[in-house]
């Protein structure tokens, strides 16, 4: 089924050797959610936290995800839940290791809206949010207003986060927007539509 819905939004078929047109008329870029475990919270409570054996999780909860990304799925979107009590949009773990080395997705990791909320007890502020799902490998904060770029330059220039993990995010964000025709239409043009 994942693997459907990525070719029935994309177009294509990464595993069918099929190219990714995301400007071709009704192709949109397909984004996957929530990674992961979302579906298993503790009490049947939404938005609370997944207790999970690793065996349980691989075995049935990454297979969906897998197998959308071997697709070639252009974006994934965070869980808001915490997965065995870390957060998902800040566990390194899940986002570097499972979803990003294992499972090879080399496209835009992008926060629920709602995931900023699941780390305020853990961090407590809005900016530190943002670093700590900056440093574990989400490309998109949304939600993020004028003082997180404050907040992120200084994590930068502190050496908290390298300048590497910046612009390897703005590349993916620019690689997805010249994929979908961002820079194909002056501004002037799209705005007269």
């Amino acid at each position: 089924l994942g693997k459907a819905m990525v070719r029935g939004y994309q177009g294509s078929s990464k595993t069918a050797g099929e190219a990714l047109d995301l400007k071709k008329e009704g192709n949109i870029a397909g984004c996957i959610k929530h990674f992961a475990g979302y579906g298993a919270p503790e009490g049947g409570k939404d938005y609370d936290n997944v207790e999970l054996s690793e065996r349980t999780f691989r075995e049935d909860y990454l297979p969906a995800y897998k197998a959308a990304v071997e697709e070639g799925c252009a974006m994934v979107m965070t869980s808001f839940n915490t997965l065995n009590r870390i957060p998902s949009s800040g566990n390194k773990w899940l986002m570097r290791k499972v979803l990003r080395e294992e499972m090879g997705f080399d496209g835009v990791v992008i926060t629920d809206a709602i995931g900023m909320h699941s780390l305020m007890d853990m961090f407590g502020d809005h900016i530190r949010i943002s670093i700590e799902c900056i440093k574990a490998g989400c490309d998109v904060i949304l939600g993020a207003q004028g003082e997180f770029i404050d907040g992120v330059e200084q994590a930068v220039l502190n050496g908290e986060i390298p300048m590497s993990r910046i612009d390897d995010a703005c590349q993916r964000i620019l690689d997805m927007k010249e994929k979908i025709g961002v820079f194909d239409a002056p501004l002037e043009e799209m705005n007269k539509e």
